[in-house]
């Protein structure tokens, strides 16, 4: 089964939060893994309040270097020269689209990675 999770930028002070996505009355929520973020006694469960632009979710890819990447993330791949993508979802598959908006698929692309000096 693959691993489902979303992430986005916390509302209140910037940082990535990862976990499940909810969407309530216009308002985006990242809910915190469980097993992280339980308070053994009294079992609180942590939402927080993300901004909807940053919201993606994970690809179920990871880049060369064994990091998860996620909708929204720019990745590069050698093909004669670093060429930058940006990870999209579109028509029910995550792609690569480049400055141009042509779309390659990410199982097209051996080596992906986050930066480009990789």
């Amino acid at each position: 089964m693959r691993e489902i999770e979303f992430r986005g930028k916390r509302k209140d002070n910037g940082e990535w939060v990862y976990g499940n996505l909810i969407i309530d009355e216009g308002k985006y929520y990242i809910c915190l893994q469980v097993n992280d973020h339980i308070k053994r006694d009294d079992y609180e469960v942590y939402m927080v309040e993300v901004l909807s632009e940053t919201v993606g979710q994970y690809t179920g890819l990871k880049d060369k270097n064994g990091v998860k990447i996620y909708e929204g993330d720019v990745v590069y791949f050698n093909y004669r020269e670093p060429l930058k993508h940006k990870v999209v979802f579109e028509d029910g598959s995550f792609w690569l689209a480049d400055k141009d908006n042509q779309y390659m698929s990410m199982h097209e692309v051996k080596e992906i990675c986050h930066g480009a000096s990789d």
